[in-house]
């Protein structure tokens, strides 16, 4: 019961009763059947391959993401100092630049 299949089982199927007795609105938590996925491993060998792949070249995609990211953020500052003057209702704050 404590197995990690059986936890993302959990996960998977818990926002679903936690919205059903309680009347909380947890649609966005429906991304989480994502993880069901994961339950795929056991009978595919190239899903272990796959998570194998992701385990071992994390730090180097994680590195690529950051990089990304700064390349993304300094791109919308440059477009942000470069329009705002011009086009204020388009570019009227950083986030609007984004």
């Amino acid at each position: 019961m404590l197995t990690t299949l059986a936890l993302i089982d959990l996960i998977v199927i818990l926002p679903f009763y936690v919205s059903a007795f309680v009347g909380v609105d947890l649609r966005m938590l429906r991304a989480l059947r994502l993880l069901r996925v994961f339950r795929l491993t056991r009978y595919a060998k190239s899903m272990n391959l796959l998570l194998q792949v992701l385990r071992d070249e994390g730090p180097i995609i994680s590195a690529a993401l950051f990089v990304l990211l700064m390349l993304i953020s300094v791109g919308a500052s440059i477009t942000y100092l470069a329009e705002h003057e011009a086009q204020l209702e388009a570019f009227s704050s950083f986030p609007h630049a984004l």
